[in-house]
């Protein structure tokens, strides 16, 4: 699942992730996804840091502390890389934390292959 209120952006990687093989849902604010994942097993959240209503860290703090949602795997993923978003979403249990405007498609993929090989 891609989590980013950048619709076109989401909208981009959800194209490359289906071309590569992938289910994707996408949607554009966290207070959604904790209701999408409540009722639908997913493997991966890619959740942008920066959103508006809810952060990604938000998000991602709300899904730890859901007893039946805190296994589900997370790479937070935003246009800003900033050390202490980074340390927060680590401390939290994120798997991985990537940065858009920095990755080729190769690299992307090889993260995210390694945020779903991480255990939640």
């Amino acid at each position: 699942m891609v989590v980013d209120d950048n619709v076109d952006q989401s909208r981009a990687l959800s194209i490359i992730l289906r071309r590569r093989g992938y289910e994707v849902q996408f949607l554009d604010n966290g207070k959604q996804a904790i209701e999408f994942v409540s009722t639908h097993p997913v493997d991966l959240i890619l959740l942008d840091v920066m959103m508006p209503d809810m952060t990604g860290l938000e998000v991602l703090r709300t899904l730890r502390s859901n007893r039946g949602l805190n296994a589900v795997r997370v790479c937070m993923y935003s246009a800003v890389d900033d050390p202490r978003w980074r340390d927060e979403a680590r401390r939290l249990g994120a798997q991985g934390y990537l940065i858009k405007g920095r990755l080729d498609l190769d690299v992307l993929l090889g993260q995210i292959e390694d945020c779903l090989a991480t255990p939640a």
